[in-house]
């Protein structure tokens, strides 16, 4: 299933959190007022789905208890997220160029094991991958498009004996490779490199 997601954002006084979102998938930083909120950013980063985050605010008609808002757009379905302090599971009329509007509330966002597996990752991405490694494991994890696991690839990656998983994480937060988020990250956690047509987003709120 391909995916073209829509991220945007409602933040009350942004320029007063002096908070940002900034992704690959963002040509600008994105404010955001609770961690919750940037959970769900990272998650929706991460997601091999999603192709796309920016600001959007929150449109009349979403729930009074609504104190964060953004989009996501998975194959022809262009969705716009409500983030609630109560409200979960109910939809609302979304404005023109969205085809559903969809309530969350923060205990779903914080619900794991998404949430450690994603900012684990999402920690890794300020760091230095060399380009030798990076060519190694895209050249690896072409010739087998199903994913291989992470302990697998410890075989192939015996260069970098220290902080192979690190770049792995890494390239992961660039977009290069995907990473399961939707399971506790071990050995058995399935890298694969980036297509855009995963079977199912991990953003398991929307199923």
């Amino acid at each position: 299933m391909s995916a073209h997601v829509i991220s945007f954002i409602k933040a009350t006084r942004p320029a007063e959190t002096g908070r940002g979102f900034k992704s690959f998938k963002s040509s600008r930083v994105i404010p955001y007022t609770r961690r919750c909120c940037r959970d769900a950013l990272i998650q929706a980063a991460l997601d091999p789905e999603v192709t796309r985050l920016f600001p959007y605010d929150a449109p009349a008609g979403t729930p009074p208890d609504t104190f964060f808002t953004f989009g996501v757009q998975i194959a022809d379905r262009s969705c716009l997220l409500a983030l609630c302090d109560e409200t979960t599971g109910a939809t609302f009329s979304p404005p023109d160029g969205f085809t559903l509007g969809f309530c969350l509330n923060r205990e779903t966002i914080l619900a794991e094991p998404i949430l450690t597996t994603s900012r684990t990752v999402w920690s890794k991405r300020e760091v230095l991958v060399p380009p030798l490694f990076s060519i190694r494991l895209l050249k690896r994890l072409a010739s087998d498009p199903g994913g291989v696991a992470l302990g697998t690839l410890e075989d192939d990656l015996v260069d970098e004996p220290i902080r192979w998983v690190d770049y792995v994480l890494a390239m992961a937060c660039t977009g290069l490779v995907t990473v399961d988020c939707r399971q506790p990250l071990t050995h058995a956690t399935l890298v694969k490199i980036t297509t855009y047509q995963s079977d199912r987003s991990s953003m398991h709120w929307l199923y």
